[in-house]
């Protein structure tokens, strides 16, 4: 199921993505220079969730998720979703993807931060699945991700991934979140009661396994989107946090799990 440029925002130069008072500088991969990777263009939901989390009735949830935390982002790609979660207030931001995408990645944190200054922004590599225990050691406040539901053989790593990031020591009163915005994309033809569901939804039943249940993901939004190969043409926001042991209890004696906005 590798995505195809067909879903994707062709730009012969540079763009600048405006969100709110945030510009942010992007050099996509037009020509196969920087290794033609899939995360080597913008993709429609990196794009709408920035746009979504940058408009005024979304303030409040940025300034929850964001401002003074670190915030990891997996699949960065160019690296939209993350350098815009700098420049809006994280105090530390971690651009995380395969090693052949670093080069492009670093290129264009470079170009959007100074050393002096404001968030600390840096690349790093992470392969989903496999424990990184320089990354685990760290504490990560916040983990995000755009579209990074599209192969299936990868779904069981990342739900790995996510559940060890999710777990990563922290200071703070509040444990560690993720926020996800994911294309109800329906390619690895999986059917609940004979309608098929979207990709995402074996992420999720992934993500219960291998956390013991301890997380939950509640959608918060659907944006609407014209990206081909979606069902309703929406791209959903997912939070995904802890349950307490209380909820986790009555949900297990409520198995099996009803149909609804949580997973």
């Amino acid at each position: 199921h590798a995505r195809t440029h067909s879903h994707a925002q062709r730009e012969s130069k540079d763009m600048e993505i405006r969100a709110g008072p945030h510009i942010v500088a992007l050099l996509p991969d037009r020509n196969g220079q920087w290794g033609g990777t899939c995360g080597s263009t913008l993709w429609c939901a990196s794009q709408a969730l920035v746009e979504w989390l940058s408009a005024t009735a979304q303030e409040a949830l940025l300034q929850d998720i964001v401002r003074g935390r670190s915030v990891l982002e997996l699949g960065a790609g160019l690296g939209l979703l993350g350098m815009f979660l700098g420049k809006a207030g994280a105090q530390r931001v971690a651009l995380t993807d395969m090693p052949q995408q670093l080069p492009l990645l670093e290129r264009n944190v470079k170009a959007n931060f100074t050393s002096s200054g404001g968030c600390a922004i840096c690349v790093a590599a992470l392969e989903w699945g496999v424990p990184n225990e320089a990354m685990l050691a760290q504490e990560w406040q916040m983990v995000v991700a755009a579209d990074v539901v599209y192969d299936e053989e990868h779904m069981d790593g990342l739900a790995r991934t996510l559940n060890d990031l999710l777990h990563s020591p922290t200071s703070q009163s509040s444990l560690p979140r993720a926020l996800l915005a994911l294309p109800d994309r329906t390619e690895f033809s999986h059917e609940r009661e004979g309608h098929a569901v979207p990709d995402y939804e074996l992420l999720w039943e992934l993500l219960a396994t291998v956390s013991d249940g301890a997380l939950k993901a509640s959608r918060l939004a659907s944006i609407s989107s014209e990206e081909a190969g979606t069902c309703d043409s929406r791209i959903d926001v997912w939070l995904v946090s802890h349950q307490s042991r209380k909820k986790k209890r009555a949900r297990e004696a409520a198995s099996p799990r009803g149909a609804g906005n949580e997973r």
